[in-house]
């Protein structure tokens, strides 16, 4: 589904990135002290607890997993000053790292389409 970029809230630094939309959130890090660069994500594990690997987390209304696994690829992040002006993020996450995948994508300020999980 798509959401008008008012209703999306995308938040972050080069270390983690939230964003949230009608009650779910996706989090995501590259991994304790690393910064984000452009790139794929892959063995992400759950976030907060990924130590040094990428971790991320995607849940809301009342709904998570307490253990996953999944990936991610940052396709464009930029900055403005401190605020994320620009995203494009996407995500495969198993939940109890057997669960079918929740496969999703986030565009946010972004020139891109589509692109492959």
């Amino acid at each position: 589904e798509a959401y008008l970029g008012e209703q999306v809230s995308c938040l972050g630094s080069d270390q983690e990135l939230s964003v949230s939309v009608d009650n779910w959130t996706l989090v995501l890090s590259p991994g304790k002290g690393k910064r984000f660069k452009l790139g794929e994500y892959p063995d992400a594990v759950r976030f907060p607890f990924n130590g040094p690997g990428p971790g991320m987390n995607f849940s809301g209304n009342g709904r998570g997993c307490n253990e996953l696994s999944g990936k991610f690829v940052i396709w464009q992040l930029r900055f403005k000053g401190e605020h994320l002006s620009e995203l494009a993020v996407d995500f495969l996450q198993r939940g109890e790292k057997t669960d079918p995948p929740l496969v999703g994508m986030v565009r946010f300020n972004s020139s891109l389409g589509p692109g492959p999980t």
